[in-house]
């Protein structure tokens, strides 16, 4: 049914809906290539899944990797990314003058934008918010065009935030090599991604993985691996790498000692590495947000980030979050284009 349906894109509704697809697909798939999906989440974004255009939209942008489920576990499909059916949604869109990356904004999501009060759902110690589906390419600058230009994001976050929860816990012993990638992140990942032939935006992905706990094996459900096109040639580089071997000796007996504050007597998962750091992060997050209420600087939070309508006095903030919880943050800062009209 689905190979039959033609789109009708004189009907905003449909063209409104090849986007959203596009855009969310793209962003849904940004950062894992093969990801579990619930059927709700797809309904969601891509349709009823019992009509022709819900079906269509769902063959265009989803490959079915993996067909097992289970309802009473909670196991749900894999997809990944029909990159060739994106392309197809997108030249299909040019063909008719329509632009693939504009996006259609509801009107309680223009009222949001235009007040800066957004409203966010709370899940797992983060705020998240239908605005932050759209891919980065298309949300900066769509964001910029609503006077949103200035863009903030916690330098090396994870990294700094677990070292120094645990300095101020009492941890120790020497951490040479996390110091190191601290004080030197950009320089770090590009060293790594030269050493092992791999993007930077691997070599971050890298470097996350590992202070998650995350395996590094060549093995079909290893995140990391999918992230790395299956790349065995370069896992096995990343594998081998010395710093990346002493910076996990590092973070393992950070960990060990983190894990007794934690109170946890089992092994440590990756699950509770990231509710820690989530943790950390809302407690800088919420200071951050005062500030820039206090100030009256309209903002979009974005987990360990935010845009706003006007430049923060750093130093001041960072003086602000050191004071008010311990933690000593650097800010990178960049400043996005309007889009053109």
């Amino acid at each position: 049914m689905a190979m039959n349906y033609i789109p009708k894109l004189t009907h905003k509704e449909t063209s409104r809906s090849i986007r959203h697809a596009i855009q969310w697909a793209e962003w849904w798939f940004s950062k894992t290539p093969v990801k579990p999906t619930a059927f709700t989440v797809i309904v969601k974004h891509l349709g009823n899944q019992y009509r022709p255009k819900g079906q269509w939209l769902r063959s265009k942008c989803l490959n079915e990797v993996d067909s097992h489920y289970n309802m009473l576990t909670g196991k749900v499909k894999k997809y990944s990314l029909n990159s060739e059916g994106i392309r197809e949604l997108q030249q299909l869109l040019k063909h008719n003058g329509l632009d693939p990356d504009q996006v259609a904004l509801s009107l309680s999501q223009e009222q949001e934008l235009e007040s800066g009060q957004f409203n966010y759902n709370l899940k797992s110690d983060r705020q998240f918010h239908s605005l932050q589906y759209i891919p980065t390419r298309i949300r900066k600058p769509m964001f910029a065009s609503h006077g949103y230009r200035h863009e903030y994001d916690i330098k090396c976050a994870v990294y700094t935030l677990i070292t120094q929860h645990a300095r101020l816990l009492g941890y120790q012993q020497p951490t040479p090599c996390l110091d190191e990638y601290v004080a030197n992140t950009t320089r770090g990942r590009q060293e790594l991604a030269q050493r092992c032939n791999i993007t930077e935006s691997h070599a971050k992905r890298v470097f996350t993985a590992i202070c998650q706990g995350s395996y590094l094996r060549a093995q079909w459900d290893c995140e990391l691996f999918q992230q790395l096109g299956r790349n065995h040639t370069a896992l096995q580089l990343i594998q081998q790498d010395p710093f990346i071997r002493n910076i996990r000796l590092e973070l393992r007996d950070l960990w060990s000692f983190l894990k007794q504050d934690m109170g946890i007597s089992k092994r440590i998962t990756a699950r509770d590495k990231a509710g820690l750091y989530r943790s950390l992060e809302k407690q800088i997050m919420r200071e951050v947000i005062k500030i820039l209420k206090r100030t009256k600087n309209n903002h979009f939070v974005e987990h360990d980030g935010w845009f706003c309508k006007e430049a923060v006095d750093i130093s001041e903030m960072v003086s602000s979050v050191r004071r008010k919880t311990g933690y000593n943050i650097e800010l990178d800062w960049s400043i996005n284009e309007y889009i053109s009209e």
